[in-house]
């Protein structure tokens, strides 16, 4: 999963990164902030428009599919109860993104997954040498923006993520 942020990155940015990230093998976007059109992008791909993915915060029960970041077993389970579809927990790892959270790390990702039956997806500091020992720690996916949208070649280091996980 791609987490498209508008407060880390221009508009222009994400333009460029989406299209090359879904060749690379990106297969989810998430958009976070205010965008007010979709960036097409070839290749199969699911938007998740953030409207359908709620901050641990202001989650509630609601009839249809959505995820919930969670930062802890107890908010997971929770969620779980509310019919989340999927967790996105973190951060695991320190990142630029929420520099002023601790880093949550892979003995508590694991807790996460091992206490609920929906998909857990890590984010928060991942990149392609830790991506597979998050999948390891039991983790359906990693969800990323910097080690995509930071990168100099953003197809190859969606391509280099999805090899480490799949090595």
């Amino acid at each position: 999963m791609l987490v498209a942020d508008l407060s880390r990155y221009q508009r222009a940015v994400w333009q460029k990164t989406i299209p090359a990230a879904v060749r690379g093998g990106v297969n989810v976007v998430r958009f976070r902030g205010q965008w007010d059109a979709i960036i097409h992008a070839p290749g199969a791909l699911t938007i998740v428009d953030g409207v359908s993915h709620f901050p641990e915060s202001e989650m509630k029960e609601i009839g249809s599919a959505f995820g919930v970041s969670v930062h802890s077993v107890d908010a997971a389970v929770n969620a779980q109860g509310l019919g989340a579809s999927y967790l996105l927990f973190g951060s695991v790892f320190s990142t630029e993104s929420h520099p002023e959270r601790e880093a949550a790390g892979l003995d508590a990702l694991n807790a996460v997954c091992q206490a609920v039956r929906i998909p857990v997806v890590a984010i928060g500091g991942i990149n392609a040498g830790n991506a597979k020992i998050c999948i390891e720690a039991g983790a359906s996916g990693v969800a990323v923006i910097g080690a995509i949208a930071g990168s100099a070649d953003p197809e190859l280091a969606a391509i280099e993520l999805r090899e480490a996980i799949n090595d």
